[in-house]
C-alpha cells in the first residue's frame, strides 16, 4: 500500500510529495527527521516484489555509495533488510532537461562538460549508467549546475552483458547495441536485428561508448529540439542530420563532436567520455589576431582564374631561388640554395576541402573514403557507411589522403572539367609560397623574414577551416594556408638538390618517398619555413596531410 502524504516511513522520513514512478519503484520528496533536511526516498512500488526488484535496488545503492562527485547526487542511507527496501539520496531542486526552457548555447556546453566529467568519473570505477536521457539530468536551481540521476539499471562493466537490453526501451537516446534482436524480429525489423546480432558476435556490448552516445543524443535534443534519428532507422539507411544542419546557430565544431559521438557503430564513436571531452576542448580555437600584410602581395594582371569553382593563382614564367642555406634546414636537404627556371603555371589559392573532395567520393563509389586507425585521426575520419565527411568539417582541408588518392582526385577532376589538373611540383609550390617578384628574393615565411604567432595555424591541437589566417598569412602571390594547418602533397620525389625541372623525372607510378610542404597545425614553427622539405610514404594517410591543385593552362 502506498504511503500517504505526511506519513513517516521507516521511523525517520516524512513524505512530502511523490516525485515519480517507474517500472521498479516510486520516488518521494521527503524530509529526514534527523538531521532535518530534504531528500529523495526511493522504495519498491509493489507490495509483492519479484525476484529482480531487490537485487536491482541493492545494485543501485551499492553503485551510488561507491562514488562522490560534484555532479552526482550523494547517497545518505539505504536498507534492504526490512519488508520494504529503500534508498535515500540527496535532493537536487531543479528541472530536468525535458522541462528546462530558454537554454542558451553557453549553458548547454557547460552542462555537457560537467556531465562528461561525471560520466568519466563513474567509468573510472567500471560503472556504466546505461540510462542517460533528458529526464535523468537535473539542472539545480540555485547553482545552475547539471546532475546525472537514476542509477537504477547501471551496471559494472564485467556484468553488463547479463542485462544487455534492459534500458533500450528509450529508443530516442539508446544506441544500437542496447536493442534486443528478439524484439526487433517481433517488430519485423529483420535487417536491424541482424545488425545487432553481428555486433554481439563481434563482442560489441554495452560499454563506455554506450553512455557517450546517450549523452550526445541528449544534447542533440537539447540544442535542436528534435530527437536524433534512431539507430534502427539508420541501419535502414535513414540519415542523421548533423546538429548544425537542424539549428544553424550551433557551431560546426560542436556539431562535429556530437556527430562523432552519435556514430551508429560503437567502434566509430569516442570510446570514452574523456576522449569526447578532449575533442570538445580541441575544437574551440580562437580566431587569429588581425595583421596588416607585412610585405605587399604581388597582384599580377592575370593573377586569378576560377575554373570548376576552384580559385587558381597565376604564377608567371621566370627564374627564382629555391632552397635555403640556413643551417637549421640542412638535415632536410633544403640546401644548396640554387636558381630554378619554371614555365608559367596556375596553382590553387586554397588547399582542397572536404566539401570539394565529397564530390569526388560521390562520383566514385568504389574509391575508399579518407579514414585511419590512428587514435589521433578519429575526429577527421569519414563515415565508411554513409561515405560522408565528418559533420562540421566542410570547409576544413581534406586529410587522411594518400598520395595516390590525391592523384585520383586530379585525374577525375580533369576528366570532369576538361582541364588538366595535377599536383604541383615542390619547386612550383615553393615559388608560389615565398618568392617575392618585387624584390627578386625569397621569403623565409610567406609573410616575411620572421615567424609571427597568429599568421598561420602552427603549434595547435587541431586543423582550422581554410582562410581563417588570411590575409595575415598569405603568400606574395596571394596563396592562403600555404604555411601551417596541414602538410600538402607535391608530385616530387625526395631527390637531392639542385632541382632540375627538365632533367628530373618524377614517375607517376613510382612508390618512392614524396615531398610534402608547408608544415601543419601540430608542428613547430620552423616547419612553416617556405624551403622546409618533409618526405612521406605515398601510402601515408595522416590527420595533418592534404593537398592543393596545380594547372598548366586553365584557358
Amino acid at each position: 500500500m502506498d504511503p500517504k502524504l505526511g506519513q513517516i516511513l521507516f521511523g525517520k522520513y516524512r513524505i512530502i510529495r511523490e516525485l515519480g514512478r517507474g517500472g521498479m519503484g516510486v520516488t518521494y520528496l521527503a524530509e529526514s527527521i534527523k538531521p532535518k533536511r530534504l531528500c529523495v526516498l526511493k522504495t519498491i512500488l509493489r507490495n509483492e516484489m519479484n525476484d529482480q526488484d531487490l537485487p536491482r535496488m541493492d545494485n543501485e545503492a551499492q553503485i551510488m555509495a561507491d562514488y562522490k562527485h560534484p555532479h552526482l547526487p550523494a547517497i545518505y542511507d539505504y536498507d534492504f533488510e526490512g519488508k520494504r527496501p529503500y534508498i535515500v539520496m540527496e535532493y537536487i531542486e531543479g528541472k530536468t532537461l525535458y522541462d528546462k526552457t530558454n537554454i542558451t548555447f553557453d549553458e548547454a556546453l557547460a552542462w555537457l562538460i560537467q556531465l562528461l566529467n561525471a560520466v568519466y568519473h563513474i567509468h573510472q570505477k567500471d560503472i556504466i549508467h546505461r540510462d542517460i536521457h533528458p529526464g535523468n539530468i537535473c539542472i539545480q536551481v540555485e547553482t545552475n549546475q547539471a546532475f546525472l540521476l537514476d542509477f537504477g539499471i547501471a551496471r559494472r562493466l564485467d556484468s553488463t552483458h547479463t542485462e544487455l537490453f534492459l534500458k533500450a526501451r528509450n529508443r530516442n537516446f539508446a544506441p544500437i547495441e542496447q536493442y534486443s534482436p528478439d524484439q526487433l524480429m517481433v517488430e519485423s525489423l529483420e535487417k536491424v536485428a541482424y545488425y545487432v546480432r553481428d555486433l554481439q558476435k563481434n563482442n560489441y556490448h554495452t560499454s563506455y561508448y554506450t553512455d557517450v552516445y546517450a549523452l550526445a543524443a541528449t544534447f542533440y535534443y537539447v540544442l535542436t529540439g528534435r530527437f536524433p534519428t534512431s539507430p534502427g532507422m539508420r541501419v535502414l539507411d535513414e540519415y542523421l542530420k548533423p546538429p548544425h544542419e537542424v539549428n544553424s546557430n550551433i557551431p560546426e565544431t560542436l556539431s562535429a563532436v556530437l556527430a562523432k559521438a552519435l556514430e551508429l557503430h560503437p567502434r566509430d564513436r569516442y570510446q570514452t567520455a574523456q576522449q569526447m571531452l578532449t575533442a570538445l576542448q580541441l575544437k574551440e580555437q580562437k580566431p587569429p589576431p588581425k595583421f596588416k600584410p607585412a610585405i605587399p602581395v604581388v597582384i599580377h594582371p592575370e593573377s586569378q582564374r576560377v575554373v570548376a569553382g576552384i580559385e587558381l593563382i597565376y604564377v608567371p614564367a621566370g627564374e627564382f631561388l629555391m632552397g635555403s642555406d640556413d643551417p637549421e634546414l640542412v638535415l632536410v636537404r633544403s640546401n644548396p640554395r640554387h636558381s630554378v627556371w619554371l614555365d608559367t603555371y596556375y596553382i590553387g589559392r586554397y588547399p582542397v576541402t572536404n566539401r570539394e573532395y565529397q564530390k569526388f567520393i560521390d562520383a566514385n563509389d568504389k574509391h575508399p573514403v579518407p579514414t585511419s586507425d590512428l587514435p589521433e585521426a578519429q575526429p577527421y575520419c569519414w563515415n565508411p557507411m554513409t561515405r560522408r565527411h565528418p559533420p562540421g568539417f566542410e570547409n576544413h582541408p581534406v586529410v587522411l589522403i594518400s598520395w595516390r588518392d590525391a592523384l585520383a582526385y586530379c585525374q577525375w577532376l580533369s576528366r570532369e572539367k576538361g582541364h588538366y589538373f595535377r599536383l604541383p611540383s615542390e619547386a612550383e609550390w615553393e615559388k608560389a609560397a615565398g618568392w617575392d617578384m618585387t624584390t627578386s628574393s625569397n621569403r623565409r615565411f610567406p609573410w616575411g623574414p620572421d615567424f609571427e604567432n597568429g599568421r598561420c595555424n602552427i603549434g595547435n591541437e587541431a586543423p582550422a577551416p581554410i582562410g581563417r589566417y588570411s590575409p595575415a598569412g598569405d603568400s606574395p602571390f596571394g596563396l592562403v594556408d600555404v604555411a601551417g594547418n596541414v602538410w600538402q602533397w607535391t608530385s616530387s620525389q625526395y631527390w637531392n638538390y639542385p632541382f632540375d625541372p627538365k632533367g628530373r623525372v618524377d614517375k607517376r607510378d613510382h612508390n618512392g618517398r614524396r615531398v610534402g610542404r608547408g608544415g601543419a597545425f601540430n608542428e613547430p614553427p620552423l616547419k612553416a619555413h617556405c624551403a622546409w622539405r618533409e618526405w612521406f610514404n605515398p601510402a601515408s594517410r595522416r590527420p595533418n596531410l592534404g593537398f592543393r591543385l596545380a594547372c598548366d593552362n586553365p584557358g
